[in-house]
């Protein structure tokens, strides 16, 4: 997942882990199923449509600065919201 010039570049494994999670809530938050993940981390398969647009927009959030703990609680009161709201910064950006 490359998310800019001079950003770190996470695996989705990587990404997964630095948040926090397990594969079993992982898949839920993504609304996959658990072998999803597994080729995912596995190097298998690779995300894409819109899985792969929220990975990239979490791992941006990362890469400013936001933190771990903030982006998992986001995510407990609605992934929905809160990867609008982070999509729709990033395009003002790219304006």
């Amino acid at each position: 997942m490359t998310t800019g010039p001079g950003s770190k570049e996470r695996s989705p494994r990587a990404l997964r882990e630095a948040l926090g999670f397990d594969v079993r809530r992982w898949a839920r938050v993504l609304n996959v199923n658990p072998q999803t993940i597994e080729r995912w981390d596995s190097g298998v398969t690779a995300p894409v449509g819109l899985a792969a647009d929220i990975l990239r927009a979490l791992d941006q959030c990362l890469n400013d600065g936001v933190p771990a703990d903030t982006i998992r609680g986001s995510i407990s009161l609605g992934l929905g919201a809160f990867i609008a709201t982070e999509l729709l910064a990033q395009k003002k950006k790219t304006r």
